[in-house]
């Protein structure tokens, strides 16, 4: 099992309106697993979303803001604020990425 910060921003653009929209214009989901974990996620007194998930959902939720990131820089604030939407999906993929290359020894791949 992995854990990882979601910022508040990061959180809402996935679980919110935001989400729900670029689901629409591009096609991306989440699972029943990845959606399940977001609705756990422990919120900390600096207002962070503590997601806990196993490696799979992980990287469906990396794949997913990558994903997220790559349409909202070309979508002239389609989906809001661009700066936002686009910090929101940085940080996220950050969190991620450090939780995934916590638990992989080092050189193995997410297949």
């Amino acid at each position: 099992m992995l854990t990882f910060a979601l910022p508040a921003e990061s959180y809402t653009l996935i679980t919110g309106e935001t989400g729900r929209t670029i689901h629409r214009t591009y096609g991306l989901t989440i699972g029943a697993a990845e959606w399940r974990a977001l609705q756990r996620a422990v919120v900390t007194e600096e207002g962070k979303y503590v997601v806990t998930c196993d490696e799979r959902a992980a990287a469906s939720l990396l794949e997913w803001f990558e994903k997220a990131f790559e349409g909202a820089k070309n979508a002239h604030g389609v989906f809001g604020e661009p700066s936002t939407v686009l910090s929101g999906c940085r940080r996220a993929s950050a969190a991620i990425r450090t939780a995934l290359a916590g638990v992989r020894p080092p050189g193995s791949a997410i297949c």
